[in-house]
């Protein structure tokens, strides 16, 4: 059996690329062979990395979002597959200039494993950890486009709206960055527009659901009256799935109610009245499946990546299936488990094709599945083991 190194955090900073696996870690990106595990390379950062100790961060802020590390993504330079891995790193001082935050893109080839380029982009003074804060921040490759790519960073130390953010737009031809927003958490990325929530002023604990020109930074459309959660997540490469908001004595919070949205445009298309947002995966080809946990149940639905058109969804109208905890999609079938074991289903009628694969695998693509232990209860402080599966046919 392969395993690959330990991860952290509550998801996978897993990047799978034919039968090499990239995986992110607090301090580093290591190239590791699905075939026998074996560490191909370890690529470092120039300056230091942010990093933690997950077990005492977690005792310490219980009450705050774990450790959460960002899988690295692909995209192409001038036809050339690379990998785009970015951290929060500290810049030493020199001379006069003082010590500062900063974020240092690596861009890899996907073939070689070697670094082409590095990107040091410097960071405003409120993304320095302090004594009184948590300290830890999550940097992620958002999306690309057009050879362009969004990064976000986003403070760890706080919940809800009051969690800063800071975005930049970079073109990987030119290694430059086009446009940053301080206030801008991106979510998705689909042709020019770039989606996500916008702080209403530097003050402001509101935010808003917006869209970014990609290659200028122009706000092309903003949710106005605030009728939507600026909570967003990615469906596919055309569209984004929110939840309306509900007034509440608390302010607007998201509600039941959810809807995609037109990232070009910000129209808004009516999707399911009685589900709670969660991920979308994508099936790298046609579908889309997003599953939500609701307390000891939970939903799952599946639409067509290019028309949004609603395929199905689960649990039934009459009772007789139960939506599963969806891992991940792929090429058409979905993957996942219910209490009576593994299952897979097939991605565009939602029927089970396969009762009894064996795992549920986290990611997957022509030769391996993943699978990884579940996020332990102290919010995945405790370092996991995920191990490879080759797959059949």
């Amino acid at each position: 059996m392969t395993v690959l190194p330990e991860v952290e955090g509550s998801g996978l900073p897993v990047l799978l690329t034919g039968r090499v696996a990239y995986v992110r870690t607090q301090a580093n990106l290591q190239v590791v062979d699905l075939a026998s595990g074996e560490v191909l390379e370890v690529i470092t950062p120039e300056h230091p990395a942010r990093t933690v100790n997950a077990a005492e961060y977690q005792q310490e802020f219980y009450a705050l979002p774990p450790i959460d590390i960002a899988a690295p993504v692909t995209a192409e330079i001038q036809g050339t597959p690379v990998v785009l891995a970015p951290f929060h790193v500290r810049i030493p001082g020199q001379g006069t200039i003082a010590p500062h935050e900063a974020i240092e893109l690596l861009v890899v080839t996907v073939d070689e494993a070697q670094v082409i380029w590095r990107m040091v982009i410097d960071l405003p003074a409120w993304a320095e950890p302090n004594a009184r804060a948590a300290p830890t921040s999550t940097v992620r490759v958002v999306g690309t486009s057009g050879g362009m790519a969004v990064l976000t960073l986003s403070e760890n130390n706080r919940i809800g709206p009051s969690k800063r953010s800071i975005s930049f737009s970079v073109d990987l031809d030119s290694q430059k960055v086009v446009w940053e927003r301080d206030g801008f958490a991106g979510a998705a990325v689909s042709g020019d527009i770039v989606v996500g929530s916008l702080q209403e002023d530097e003050q402001s604990r509101e935010h808003t659901l917006a869209g970014m020109s990609l290659s200028d930074g122009v706000e092309v459309w903003r949710d106005e009256d605030r009728h939507l959660s600026s909570l967003a997540v990615a469906a596919g490469p055309n569209w984004v799935v929110t939840a309306k908001n509900r007034r509440t004595i608390l302010g607007s919070q998201p509600g039941n109610e959810l809807v995609l949205v037109q990232p070009a445009t910000g129209d808004v298309v009516d999707l399911l009245p009685d589900a709670q947002l969660g991920p979308c995966l994508y099936d790298a080809e046609a579908l889309i499946v997003c599953a939500a946990e609701e307390g000891s149940e939970g939903t799952a639905f599946a639409l067509d990546a290019v028309t949004g058109e609603l395929l199905w969804k689960l649990p039934d109208a009459d009772g007789t299936r139960i939506a599963p905890h969806v891992t991940s999609v792929w090429h058409g079938l979905v993957y996942g488990s219910t209490a009576d074991g593994e299952v897979v289903l097939e991605a565009r009628t939602g029927q089970d094709v396969e009762l009894d694969p064996g795992i549920a695998p986290y990611l997957v693509n022509e030769y391996v599945g993943i699978t990884v232990p579940e996020p332990s209860q102290n919010g995945g402080a405790t370092p996991r083991r995920p191990t490879v599966h080759r797959t059949i046919g």
